[in-house]
């Protein structure tokens, strides 16, 4: 679900992104995470979450918000990575006709 999409001539081109973030085992840190797309009013279209190993004290979380600006998305990571529990976090812009990433 997209809610800031605009046709405005001059508005930034939007896109699919990914963020994968690796965080501290925290009871909340999937929600915190989470809570900085809700807080801009996206909802992922996609989220998984699973500890890196059997025995980690880490978190692997990723996920993919639809349609949003290059500028939305680097303010999305630089505030991720601002979280306390947060370790590691990468972004990549989705390739719409491949549907791959791009690098």
């Amino acid at each position: 679900m997209t809610s800031h999409i605009s046709n405005t001539p001059g508005a930034q081109p939007r896109a699919d992104y990914q963020f994968s973030v690796e965080a501290e085992r925290d009871p909340g840190a999937l929600m915190r995470v989470l809570e900085v797309s809700a807080k801009r009013n996206y909802v992922p279209e996609q989220v998984y979450a699973s500890a890196l190993t059997v025995r980690s004290n880490r978190y692997a979380i990723d996920f993919r918000l639809t349609g949003i600006t290059a500028h939305e998305a680097e303010v999305i990571a630089e505030t991720v990575r601002a979280i306390t529990t947060v370790c590691v976090v990468l972004k990549s812009q989705i390739t719409t006709s491949r549907n791959q990433l791009a690098v």
